[in-house]
């Protein structure tokens, strides 16, 4: 909602409009999900980012490379039907991914700490062709948009019920919390962000990107 009123969503509107001709009806937020790191093994700590994972072969996709790369790691990227296999076959020692989800598909069996420093946030948006939106009645039209943002208040709270209890079964599997000290958290956080802003400096966007960074990021 803070999105809604500061002008970020409008933003992202005109992005979407030009970029994919689609209408985003709403931003769910995941009960305020967010991404960690899952590794079976300790990993060695980095004043300069956080964790040391020199020469570790970690399951990547393109969100995760930047700073997959930034800590040394050997990102291999994967889909996430192919983990599973890749984790009881050693291919891989570690991944990234959202609270819940992981005790479903049992990858805790491979997995001895959690590291205990959230990032990103996990978020489903639900678009519509803006063409066909563009057809519907005024009424139509405020309908539609409504249902949007009672996804958005109402997603969050379920979706969050989901991820504690995919997180009861994965700290009883015997998965432990790793906790970093704020030295090493901020390093790590500070890496995973700055790496990911910096990997968008090749990428031409639709809408002015420090405007929007504002809108979406408070960096003080």
């Amino acid at each position: 909602m803070r999105l809604r009123d500061n002008g970020g969503y409008d933003l992202l509107q005109k992005a979407w409009a030009k970029g994919m001709n689609a209408r985003i009806l709403g931003w769910g937020n995941h009960g305020g999900a967010q991404f960690h790191f899952y590794l079976g093994f300790k990993p060695k700590l980095s004043k300069k980012t956080g964790l040391d994972l020199k020469g570790i072969p970690i399951r990547g996709t393109a969100i995760y490379q930047p700073f997959l790369v930034k800590m040394g790691a050997r990102s291999i990227n994967m889909g996430m039907t192919d983990l599973y296999t890749a984790l009881g076959r050693g291919v891989v020692k570690g991944f990234v991914w959202p609270e819940g989800g992981i005790a479903k598909f049992g990858w805790q069996k491979f997995i001895k700490y959690r590291v205990d420093v959230p990032f990103f946030r996990s978020s489903t948006t639900v678009m519509i062709n803006l063409d066909k939106y563009n057809a519907l009645s005024k009424e139509g039209k405020e309908q539609i948009d409504a249902a949007g943002v009672f996804y958005e208040l109402n997603s969050g709270r379920i979706l969050r019920v989901k991820a504690d209890a995919d997180n009861k079964k994965v700290f009883a599997s015997g998965v432990k919390h790793l906790k970093l000290s704020p030295q090493y958290a901020k390093a790590l956080v500070k890496t995973i962000y700055g790496s990911s802003w910096d990997n968008m400096k090749r990428f031409k966007f639709k809408v002015d990107k420090k405007q929007l960074r504002a809108k979406l990021f408070d960096d003080k």
